[in-house]
């Protein structure tokens, strides 16, 4: 147990982090993201967004989560919420819970709104801060 405090204290004891969360229509190699949220270092909430994918929210999904494809109707779509993410990103330590999910996630949702959107982003952003600033707190 002494272990486990020790590292959320060391964890949280830094003030330049924030944690993010989302929420997806499944789990394969089509599925996206259909919320995202992010807080800083004292809690206060960053961004909470629903995200409207490219696809349906299959009604599993929904039963997990919650999310219609109604309430995603006229929410912004991931090409839109990615850039504001990397500029919160900016300077920060980024935690995730499920890193490699949320990452994957991510990148679908990227390639679901086309090769163009995707090369337009690579043109103007030498690294990925979602995978460069990114620890995982499942591994941890």
């Amino acid at each position: 147990m002494k272990s486990i405090y020790k590292f959320f204290a060391n964890l949280f004891s830094l003030n330049n982090y924030v944690v993010l969360d989302t929420e997806t229509t499944g789990l394969s190699e089509s599925d996206q993201i259909c919320e995202v949220a992010m807080i800083d270092y004292d809690g206060k909430v960053l961004l909470d967004s629903l995200i409207k994918p490219t696809c349906k929210i299959p009604a599993r999904a929904t039963e997990i989560h919650g999310i219609t494809n109604e309430m995603v109707t006229d929410a912004p779509t991931w090409d839109k919420i990615h850039p504001q993410l990397e500029e919160m990103l900016q300077g920060k330590k980024l935690y995730i819970y499920n890193l490699e999910y949320d990452i994957r996630l991510m990148t679908q949702s990227i390639f679901a709104h086309g090769e163009e959107w995707f090369e337009k982003y690579k043109e103007t952003h030498e690294e990925n801060l979602f995978i460069v600033n990114s620890n995982c707190l499942m591994k941890k």
